[in-house]
């Protein structure tokens, strides 16, 4: 009905047609006393549409709705980032009786085989600017994160790649490493590490490239890293020379808290309704299909004769 109604309104027809149309469904529907009611609308929304204020009424609704989308995404990221640090500093510190009966005790406090390594975080204050830097430059992380990437990439897209990886100041926080017993029929060191890594709005960017098959290219900059879970590290193979293993694999024993924000062109279109969903969902599922346990990210350092890869 309303649909009718605009396409007369901006056509200029007659207003008799809103009136008759209003008749004919009061008498469609068989209830007299709503032909006032669909008189009013009919008309109403008639003389919007001749006069093409209904345009800007539907432009207003439409950055309503956008409006009301970022301030929920805004909203979600606000809540994940407190469900985080709350987990997380329930993980850290030691909890009084009265905090026992609301908090979920930490993994540290439930195992006698978990280990608190606090002194571990200030390493990694120190250390991280050396660290990161080395991760950056090298080629293993990129090598080994790309061909995840590239089997998948969607349908429409010809490649996808990072092409550029800024870990930013903030460093990542452990709140327990426990050590897992080595397989005997293989020579390595496992670790279950509970981290949390929120990056910095302003230095952390992993800038993606992506190529459709009719050769136009986009690249979007992930920003605002939100990652929180145990991760299990593994040393293998072992070896006599430094750093006296060959590689290291890296996966989440369980799916972990991720969030983020995408930005093209300085535009957050993570906050864009639909491409939000689908791009939080092919990210998370990429995630998981490569990251979580059984299957493994492998980063290989050295070959068997002792040559960087």
């Amino acid at each position: 009905m309303l649909t009718v109604t605009i396409v007369a309104g901006v056509s200029n027809a007659s207003v008799f047609l809103p009136l008759a149309l209003a008749g004919s469904l009061a008498h469609f529907y068989k209830q007299r006393q709503s032909f006032s009611t669909w008189t009013l609308s009919c008309v109403t929304v008639f003389l919007a549409s001749s006069s093409h204020v209904l345009v800007g009424i539907g432009a207003a609704g439409v950055l309503l709705y956008l409006w009301g989308y970022a301030r929920f995404k805004t909203r979600r990221r606000y809540l994940l980032e407190r469900k985080a640090g709350f987990q997380f500093r329930g993980a850290r510190t030691n909890q009084t009786n009265a905090d026992i009966t609301h908090v979920e005790l930490p993994n540290w406090m439930r195992y006698p085989d978990v280990d608190r390594v606090e002194w571990l975080n200030k390493v990694f204050v120190t250390g991280w600017p050396y660290l990161k830097k080395a991760i950056e430059v090298g080629n293993s992380v990129l090598g080994s994160v790309n061909p995840a990437l590239d089997a998948q990439k969607p349908a429409f897209m010809s490649s996808l790649s990072l092409i550029r990886l800024n870990l930013g100041f903030q460093t990542p926080q452990i709140a327990s490493v426990k050590y897992i017993s080595a397989n005997t029929l293989t020579d390595e060191v496992t670790l279950d590490v509970e981290v949390r890594i929120l990056t910095d709005k302003k230095t952390f960017a992993a800038d993606l490239k992506m190529v459709s098959h009719l050769g136009a290219a986009v690249c979007l900059s992930l920003r605002e890293l939100l990652l929180v879970g145990t991760l299990r590290i593994t040393l293998n193979p072992m070896a006599e020379f430094w750093p006296c293993f060959g590689g290291i694999s890296l996966c989440f024993t369980e799916r972990p808290l991720f969030d983020f924000s995408l930005t093209a062109a300085k535009i957050n279109i993570a906050n864009v309704p639909f491409v939000s969903e689908w791009l939080h969902t092919f990210l998370y599922d990429l995630l998981h299909d490569y990251f979580v346990w059984p299957n493994v990210l492998n980063i290989p350092l050295w070959d068997e004769h002792g040559n960087r890869v």
